[in-house]
């Protein structure tokens, strides 16, 4: 059953090889947040294309690359899709490439 709901991904260098990425309903603002850690610029590229158009990944990779955080509105998605993207990620990547950070 499709549950569309309106959601953003907050995205941030943490280091030369590592990438805060947080999956955030924007309805509930201290809530319902889902934190996950990548390693690399491939992962991060790899993610980002699953969620935006090609055209602007290469865009969101700059600005972060610059140390600059980037919030990706999705809009309206469905929540199951969502969870479909990160459980894809984390088997389709690497062991230990994508992981969700602790809580």
């Amino acid at each position: 059953m499709e549950r569309p709901v309106a959601a953003e991904l907050s995205i941030a260098r943490e280091t030369s090889t590592t990438y805060h990425v947080m999956y955030r309903r924007r309805s509930e603002p201290r809530g319902a947040a889902t934190p996950w850690c990548l390693h690399g610029r491939d992962t991060l590229r790899v993610f980002l294309q699953q969620c935006e158009s090609a055209g602007n990944v290469d865009r969101i990779l700059t600005r972060v690359e610059a140390g600059l955080k980037y919030v990706l509105d999705l809009g309206s998605v469905d929540e199951e899709r969502v969870a479909r993207v990160f459980r894809h990620s984390a088997h389709g990547l690497a062991l230990g490439v994508l992981s969700p950070l602790a809580a």
